[in-house]
């Protein structure tokens, strides 16, 4: 299979479709062929806190990952927050409404204490508290 490279998109193209790229106009002067080996490797899952970018020559290459700015920390702070939270409410409303209908043997009452817990700790994180670190998430 031939394949190219473009440094502007950093993507990956197959040459043999030349011209149904350049019908859609998604043609792109600085292609380069890469070798199997090189697409292959760069197409494939990049090393942590790498993403794929291209070197002074145009070709492929891992690079770091950009930091993110105030707002989008600020915005993937609250993601995960309400993600932890939502996954909290859901096992507790889960332990609640079971315990609405039979007696929760101990192990449960025990689950459903430590997730109120959690909540609760989820809950109260400020983004300026979090330097990335959770509270740990109960076992199930």
């Amino acid at each position: 299979m031939k394949v190219g490279f473009s440094a502007s998109t950093k993507g990956f193209y197959l040459l043999g479709r030349k011209e149904t790229y350049i019908l859609n106009h998604h043609w792109l002067d600085d292609i380069k062929p890469v070798s199997d080996e090189i697409f292959y490797y760069y197409s494939g899952e990049p090393p942590e806190g790498k993403i794929r970018g291209s070197d002074e020559q145009g070709l492929p290459c891992w690079t770091s990952k950009p930091l993110l700015s105030e707002i989008e920390q600020a915005l993937a702070f609250r993601i995960m927050k309400n993600f932890k939270l939502s996954e909290a409410i859901d096992k507790i409303n889960e332990l609640e409404i079971i315990s609405s209908v039979t007696t929760l043997n101990a192990l449960d009452k025990s689950a459903l204490a430590e997730w109120k817990i959690y909540l609760s700790s989820v809950y109260n994180m400020k983004e300026s508290d979090n330097n990335g670190v959770w509270p740990v998430r109960p076992a199930e």
